[in-house]
């Protein structure tokens, strides 16, 4: 049952959990009818049916009380803990990892404390408390390193990837998440795979690169269908959708949002309702159905707030300010952006900070704020440019076109929109519509777009040319 639980054979698994379970009764071994009930629990868990999980985490959970099994408790605290997680129910969760983490450290179990650590730190990423995670990531993966545990230390890689992908440090989290890939694939554990893969993906977008994305996100969804494993269903529909959106694939976009929001709905996914949410309120608003629009956003806000989602909470704020934005209302866009920009601050979001500084750029120059637009654009292209964050740089230079048009500077802004134009990495959307407003795609440039963009941010961002302005 292990075995085949590892291999992501959740048929087989369950299979010889079941047989296991039969004899384990019929002898009256009750630590044996835990363990059993435990891999059950951890067959569904996998397949995303929580209640299930949880009705065979309690039971085993009840015998290893009754017992006083207390490593078997550990382990019935985790699996009661994820189930939680998997509904954002931080509190109930946080509460089982920490006690599973006591009891495994009063036994002298390190793989359990470090179960347990790692557990910790997932909720602590979650709710934007990043010092706290890489903390407890860092201990997990040395104790996982000390006791030759692969499978542990390739789930310490992927977590501290995705905590470097959230702080907008891209190199690192590339670096981690191949590691930890390499080692999946030498255990063959499809499971993590699709999760490694999804990751790539993920940095790959954020860095504008759409079609190695796609290819990632395919993969991974792939595996995740394979192995009928719906979280990562779920996810890959979700991120295929804000893919889809990047490219101005409208019809496929408001598919996989629709397939996101119906299977999120289905597994109580908080994150993932909020994300579908998001998405969709994305595709109504560069469709022009603002009233739509609003809808989505106002729930996506509020699911994301319930459950403290604060990566959730920035990005729909910063598109709430868009939406405010392009119905003129000018002091709420400043509003969100300003809350966005505020909350990630505070959280060290480096992808959604730039994101913000440039929206609040784009607002000033609708109120021709010449000077403060100005600034704000410029910080937020400098800390997308520190980051790799190709998308954001593009809308930079899409309002410093705008900026330098209106100061009478017609070949500076010509050339910034050209390199604008000519960019792979330029998503769709209501920012991209601004660009036809300086020159028309049709005057693009035909240079090199990575070294035009690298040639004109470096000049925009020269410390001589931006003190002298």
């Amino acid at each position: 049952g292990h075995i085949h639980l590892r291999q992501a054979d959740h048929d087989h698994s369950c299979d010889y959990y079941e047989q296991s379970l039969t004899v384990a009764r019929e002898l009256n071994d009750l630590r044996l009818i835990s363990q059993n009930l435990e891999g059950l629990g951890d067959v569904a868990a996998f397949q995303s049916d929580f209640v299930k999980a949880n009705v065979y985490y309690q039971e085993s959970l009840e015998i290893n009380r009754r017992i006083d099994h207390k490593r078997g408790i550990a382990g019935n605290l985790n699996g009661i803990g994820w189930v939680a997680s998997s509904q954002s129910d931080y509190e109930t969760c946080r509460r089982c990892f920490e006690q599973s983490l006591e009891i495994a450290q009063e036994i002298g179990d390190r793989r359990g404390v470090a179960r347990s650590m790692g557990n910790l730190g997932a909720i602590a990423s979650a709710q934007g408390n990043f010092a706290t995670a890489l903390a407890y990531y860092q201990q997990q993966l040395q104790i996982h390193r000390e006791t030759g545990l692969k499978a542990g230390i390739a789930w310490s890689l992927w977590a501290l990837s995705r905590l470097m992908f959230f702080q907008g440090d891209y190199a690192a989290a590339s670096e981690q998440n191949l590691q930890s890939l390499a080692i999946n694939r030498e255990l063959g554990d499809k499971t993590y795979l699709s999760a490694n893969l999804r990751v790539l993906g993920q940095i790959a977008y954020a860095q504008g690169d759409y079609p190695a994305a796609r290819r990632y996100q395919d993969e991974s969804l792939a595996l995740a269908q394979e192995i009928g494993q719906q979280l990562g269903i779920t996810a890959g529909y979700i991120f295929l959708g804000q893919i889809s959106a990047a490219m101005g694939e409208w019809a496929d976009t408001q598919f996989y949002f629709d397939q996101g929001l119906a299977l999120t709905r289905d597994l109580n996914f908080m994150d993932g309702i909020a994300d579908s949410l998001n998405g969709l309120g994305w595709t109504a608003l560069c469709r022009g159905a603002y009233a739509l629009a609003r809808t989505h956003f106002e729930e996506a806000l509020a699911v994301a707030r319930q459950i403290t989602y604060v990566d959730g909470i920035a990005t729909i704020l910063i598109r709430l300010g868009l939406l405010a934005a392009a119905t003129h209302d000018y002091a709420a866009a400043a509003d969100y952006y300003h809350e966005s920009l505020d909350l990630a601050r505070r959280l060290g979001l480096q992808h959604q900070i730039a994101s913000a500084l440039v929206r609040l750029g784009l607002l000033e120059l609708d109120q021709q704020v010449w000077p403060t637009a100005y600034a704000h654009l410029i910080e937020g292209l400098r800390l997308a440019n520190t980051i790799g964050a190709q998308p954001v740089m593009l809308e930079a230079l899409i309002g410093l076109a705008e900026y330098f048009l209106a100061q009478g500077e017609i070949d500076r802004s010509l050339e910034l929109a050209a390199v604008a134009h000519s960019h792979p990495a330029l998503a769709a959307g209501i920012v991209r519509s601004r660009l036809d407003a300086v020159t028309p795609r049709e005057g693009a440039a035909e240079a090199s777009p990575a070294a035009s963009l690298n040639s004109v941010v470096c000049a925009l961002l020269d410390p001589s040319a931006h003190s002298a302005r």
